[in-house]
């Protein structure tokens, strides 16, 4: 199965050896974001422990989910659900193209 990977973030986490990194995929014609949770070992270097594979829909309901956790209080002031092409110099969704039908 042919598949081509784009890397779009590198996120931190509580531990300096430890990040979580998201990638755009494409197999078959179909994009899927995956995100992996990663592991830096002294002599093999970053290598993924486990990883989270979402299809497009799935990706547009996991969005829906972090604004809605985002209205309840999850998140801080500094974070926000600002739609692409919004003067708001915050972090930006970046819509996905659909899945083609076959």
């Amino acid at each position: 199965m042919l598949s081509h990977e784009t890397l779009l973030s590198h996120l931190p986490c509580d531990s300096d050896n430890e990040r979580l990194e998201v990638v755009l995929c494409t197999r078959s014609g179909q994009p899927r974001l995956l995100v992996r949770r990663q592991t830096f070992g002294a002599g093999v270097g970053w290598y993924t422990q486990s990883t989270v594979d979402l299809s497009m829909n799935q990706l547009s309901g996991l969005q829906q989910s972090l604004c809605l956790a985002k209205s309840l209080g999850a998140f801080s002031p500094a974070s926000s659900c600002v739609e692409s092409g919004s003067d708001d110099d915050g972090p930006v969704l970046i819509p996905f193209p659909a899945p083609r039908s076959a």
